[in-house]
């Protein structure tokens, strides 16, 4: 695999974990409580807080092992599209609803 693209993933998937560092308190709150929240916080929540870093730890060990390339790249975009599908959703919903 490419230095480059490993070190692409790495990096990237570092700041994903960061992330859901950042907002732990918050996505322990909302899974704590799934029955008081919307449906939308709680999958969110949960994509977020458990899947996204999930996946990108999974992508770094890849990338470090230097141990099947292609499918480092496709669990990190799959860690980055976690990342990004609730604020897609979130837009689709205001061109639907509007405010």
């Amino acid at each position: 695999m490419n230095i480059w693209l490993r070190l692409t993933i790495i990096i990237s998937a570092a700041i994903a974990i960061w992330l859901a560092y950042d907002t732990f308190p918050l996505v322990m709150r909302t899974l704590t409580k799934p029955r008081e929240v919307a449906w939308f916080d709680f999958l969110t929540a949960l994509a977020i807080g458990v899947l996204g870093p999930a996946l990108a730890i999974v992508a770094i060990v890849l990338a470090t092992a230097k141990r099947r390339p292609l499918l480092a790249t496709i669990i990190w975009g799959l860690a980055l599209g976690v990342y990004i599908a609730p604020l897609a959703a979130f837009a689709i919903a205001i061109a639907i609803y509007g405010f």
